[in-house]
């Protein structure tokens, strides 16, 4: 393995072990990632291996409009009972990363009444009795230790993975209808990335790469701080994850 990937390998077994060591009893373990197509396959993998030894795998998705930790938790478990008499059980928490920074016409913008909520219900989560595995990406967990000190003060593990945001993309040489050219998206200009956004939906309009392209877009709005733009880029990103 290169270094990365047995760090990424070396992350798992310990997130693996973590949830195990954890039934019964709250547990907040802080996953980092900053691609999201790689953490989809990170989750598809702990929760393969955990159900084969009888594990139960419950996924939440955090609601965009109300973004509460507590409200999700306390809506799936209406929703399934069950879950609380669960001897073996973990949930994973996803959406976090797709909450926005922009504050546009409110109070306060969707990512900062989650981390208000986090740190200001903390003490209610107890009732939770199973190890619940957040989703983050660098920059929001930055955001969650700054912001919400006493909920990450609580952090039963933080295991972080390391891919590029280009991981899924074609070979230097070789192209697919899939996979647009390799550039760092992080830097780049918004028409170079809206030119991609427009070949891949003539040419394959259910690829799943085109949310990661419209997730850069909005980056890319953001840093020249066109924040209309910025929205709409991160809205169309949302929507196309949801689909």
């Amino acid at each position: 393995m290169d270094d990365d990937a047995a760090q990424n390998h070396y992350q798992l077994r310990r997130l693996v072990w973590s949830i195990q060591s954890s039934y019964g009893r709250l547990n907040l373990l802080m996953a980092i990632c900053d691609n999201w197509r790689y953490r989809d396959e990170i989750v598809d993998s702990y929760e393969a291996e955990l159900r084969e030894k009888g594990t139960r795998c419950d996924r939440i998705c955090l609601d965009l409009s109300q973004p509460s930790l507590k409200r999700s938790l306390q809506e799936h478990l209406e929703q399934q009972p069950e879950l609380s008499t669960s001897l073996a059980a973990v949930v994973t928490v996803l959406g976090a990363d797709e909450l926005l920074g922009l504050r546009l016409n409110e109070d306060k913008s969707a990512l900062e009444r989650f981390l208000f909520s986090l740190q200001w219900t903390r003490e209610s989560l107890r009732e939770f009795k199973l190890p619940l595995v957040l989703w983050l990406t660098p920059r929001i967990a930055t955001q969650l230790a700054d912001q919400a000190p006493d909920f990450w003060s609580w952090r039963g593990g933080v295991f972080e993975f390391l891919q590029p945001i280009d991981w899924a993309l074609a070979p230097e040489g070789s192209q697919s209808p899939e996979q647009p050219q390799s550039q760092n998206l992080l830097t780049a200009n918004p028409t170079d990335v809206q030119q991609q956004i427009d070949d891949l939906l003539a040419q394959d309009p259910d690829s799943p790469l085109i949310a990661s392209l419209y997730n850069s877009l909005g980056q890319a709005y953001e840093r020249q701080f066109r924040y209309t733009d910025a929205e709409v880029a991160y809205r169309n990103a949302a929507q196309r994850r949801e689909q």
